[in-house]
C-alpha cells in the first residue's frame, strides 16, 4: 500500500511530537522497525530545527508537511517561511566518540538527518523555505523476504 499525507502544524515543540505521532501512527504498519526509526529521527530533527531557528514573526506561519510513500521510497517534504538556511554553511561536526568531553551538545541535528536518509535537498525561493528528505525504506512485507 502507497501513503500520501498533507497536514500544517504550528511551530512549536508540542506540533513535534504530534507531527512524530502522526507519522508514527501512519507508518508503523507499513514499514520495517528500522526503516520507521530513521524517518521519524529525520523528521523530527528537522521538525524540531525548523522550530528553533524560526524568528517569530507571523508571517512565519505553519509548517507544511508532507510524505509520500510509493514502493520503498519515501520522500517527506517541509515548507515553510522561517528563516532561510544555506545547507553549504553545514559542517559535519568531528566526534571522537571515546573521549565524552568533547561531545557537542548541540548541532548534532543535520548529521543525524544526513546519517538516516539517502538525500537531503534545500532549497529557499521567494521567502519559502523548501526541505525534501528521501529514504530508501524496507516495507514490514518485504522484512520477512
Amino acid at each position: 500500500m502507497d501513503l500520501k499525507l498533507e497536514f500544517n502544524a504550528g511551530r512549536n515543540l508540542l506540533a513535534v511530537r504530534q507531527i512524530s505521532t502522526i507519522l508514527r501512527g501512519a507508518l508503523s504498519s507499513l514499514l520495517a522497525p528500522g526503516s520507521l526509526f530513521a524517518v521519524e529521527v529525520a523528521l523530527t530533527e528537522h521538525c524540531t530545527n525548523a522550530v528553533k531557528h524560526v524568528s517569530h514573526q507571523e508571517t512565519d506561519g505553519p509548517l507544511t508537511v508532507q510524505l509520500d510513500l510509493t514502493g520503498d521510497e519515501i520522500r517527506l517534504k517541509f515548507v515553510d517561511r522561517g528563516e532561510p538556511f544555506d545547507s553549504g554553511d553545514f559542517v559535519r561536526p568531528i566526534v571522537d566518540a571515546d573521549n565524552r568531553s568533547c561531545l557537542p551538545t548541540n548541532g548534532m541535528g543535520l548529521s543525524l538527518i544526513h546519517d538516516t536518509m539517502d538525500e537531503v535537498n534545500f532549497q529557499r525561493e521567494d521567502d519559502v523555505n523548501t526541505v525534501t528528505l528521501v529514504k530508501k525504506v524496507t516495507r514490514l512485507e518485504q522484512e520477512g523476504a
